[in-house]
């Protein structure tokens, strides 16, 4: 099973994920533990990239390959890779190493504490950001693009600047 990390694989367990609205999630979750208790059937989970690309490589467009890049470029920017047919994993096992490579040591502050990350400039939330900072209100994310497709200028630059 993918889930959002950060997961503990060999415990199958998120370890105090980041980002959920909803109270109770912070906190260590036996997530396999439970999937098992409510099906009777096996499970093991990973971040949701790494079970994307795994997904890809063996049953939709990596099928047949060796080697297989995985981007997903969202709220944030999560990455996973095969190569010679194993995933590749970080030394934490964590999906946004991509999203927080420095791009620029100069760049505004990111949500991780660094500073210039790819992510401060290509996620979703980075494009929203950076249109209420230039027109002065906010718009979600449908919603910013339909303003881009209808030709709202800020909108359109956002978009292109990440």
């Amino acid at each position: 099973m993918g889930t959002v990390g950060p997961v503990d694989r060999a415990a199958g367990r998120l370890l105090y994920p980041r980002g959920f609205p909803g109270p109770g999630w912070e906190r260590e979750i036996p997530l396999a533990e439970w999937f098992r208790a409510q099906t009777g059937l096996p499970c093991e989970i990973d971040n949701g990239a790494n079970a994307a690309v795994l997904a890809e490589y063996r049953f939709g467009a990596g099928r047949g390959c060796r080697n297989l890049a995985y981007v997903h470029c969202g709220v944030g920017i999560r990455s996973a890779v095969i190569r010679g047919g194993a995933v590749v994993r970080s030394l934490n096992n964590r999906e946004d190493a991509l999203g927080h490579m420095t791009v620029d040591i100069h760049g505004a502050p990111c949500r991780c504490g660094g500073r210039g990350c790819l992510e401060g400039y290509a996620s979703l939330a980075a494009v929203r950001a950076f249109y209420r900072r230039t027109s002065g209100q906010d718009a979600g994310y449908a919603a910013l693009f339909d303003l881009a497709s209808a030709g709202d200028r800020a909108a359109r630059e956002a978009f292109r600047r990440s």
